[in-house]
């Protein structure tokens, strides 16, 4: 059996992956871990080639000629725009998306890769506002990343940019899609769920 991450080192693994572990001392913390830690590295190397799939995951688009005017009127420009940010977040268009139904009412899915052999699933999950999904467990684990809108569960609430993992084992339970916009996560299913009976009200 693998031996599992602790949940600070898979969310500085997934933070780094995704470029956005800030803390210095932490990122150097996560590169030896890389180096030298087999189990972290294959993690991190999953997470990248993951990550990776999503711009071909969306419908090409031809844009009009306006904007491409645009475009090479700021290539020309001889000092780059002072106001615009180093780092600009991905704009992914999720409508463009073939979305299919996990027979959740308002729960969609969009599979980026499914490994036969580990049971291991790396999609996109859509929550309309207010969907709900049942209790699971996770038996190899899970990895959550918020791209848009807000979900809360038992741990508390999370919007864009938050990273949740749920250890080999864990529990799920009392997920729903909060706010007026649909929730849009970036998974990592470990080893697949397992949807728990419904509980009886006491």
């Amino acid at each position: 059996m693998a031996r599992e991450l602790s949940e600070e080192t898979a969310q500085n693994l997934a933070l780094y992956a995704l470029d956005a572990l800030d803390d210095p001392a932490a990122r150097q913390e996560v590169e030896g871990l890389i180096e030298q830690d087999p189990v972290c590295r294959q993690e991190f190397e999953d997470l990248r080639a993951s990550l990776g799939l999503l711009p071909f995951s969306l419908q090409p688009k031809t844009p009009p000629d306006s904007v491409k005017d645009r475009l090479m009127q700021r290539v020309r420009q001889d000092s780059p725009d002072a106001s615009r940010p180093a780092s600009m977040p991905l704009q992914l268009d999720f409508d463009s998306l073939q979305w299919e139904a996990t027979g959740q009412p308002g729960v969609d899915r969009h599979l980026l890769r499914h490994d036969e052999a580990s049971h291991t699933s790396v999609y996109l999950a859509r929550l309309a506002p207010g969907a709900s999904f049942p209790d699971h467990r996770h038996p190899g684990g899970e990895d959550c990343f918020v791209l848009r809108g807000r979900i809360r569960d038992s741990r508390g609430e999370f919007g864009p940019g938050d990273f949740m993992y749920y250890g080999p084992g864990t529990v799920h339970s009392e997920l729903m899609a909060t706010g007026e916009d649909p929730c849009i996560l970036f998974v990592v299913s470990h080893g697949g769920i397992q949807i728990l009976p419904e509980r009886k009200p006491e």
